[in-house]
């Protein structure tokens, strides 16, 4: 075995980066450090955006008077995750100046539940996500995604904070 196929077939060889994406400024940057850091290691690069489902279900049956509002939402929702996927698109195309391998997945789900399922099925190396570290009684309440992606996750993960650089 050569020197290369050595330093390749390490279990700390990393070649799949997960990066969870919310779409703000601030993931981009997030997305930029993975680069900065996929490039020299020769890794591809998932970015991963879930949309948000809410914790309560939505009746199946819904009254003749609330059809034409309940059609309009599902019209909205249709529109908005379009956008979204237009917008992932885009930024693996701006992204690709990089030379790493950059493809994007979007699902529906829970943040953090969704990130850790998508980690385990595309056998990732690493996650790198950003934690915008909100404070006080918000965090004890909901948590933070991060928090959570990092007890669960089946692989390292690395915290970008907004400070980071």
């Amino acid at each position: 075995m050569t020197e290369d196929q050595a330093a390749t077939s390490s279990p700390t060889a990393i070649a799949r980066i997960l990066v969870p994406t919310d779409l703000s400024a601030f993931s981009e940057q997030v997305l930029d450090y993975a680069l900065e850091l996929a490039k020299p290691l020769g890794a591809s690069i998932r970015l991963f955006h879930t949309a948000v489902q809410p914790d309560y279900e939505v009746p199946y049956l819904v009254s003749p008077g609330m059809r034409g509002a309940a059609a309009a939402m599902i019209e909205k929702a249709a529109e908005v995750a379009e956008h979204i996927r237009a917008e992932l698109e885009a930024i693996c195309q701006r992204k690709y100046v990089f030379g790493v391998n950059v493809e994007y997945r979007m699902v529906d789900g829970r943040p953090a539940e969704a990130i850790v399922e998508q980690a385990g099925e595309m056998h990732a190396d690493l996650i790198i996500m950003g934690s915008h570290s909100r404070p006080g009684v918000r965090h004890l309440l909901l948590g933070s995604v991060a928090e959570k992606v990092l007890r669960s996750a089946p692989c390292p993960v690395l915290i970008v904070h907004p400070r980071s650089r």
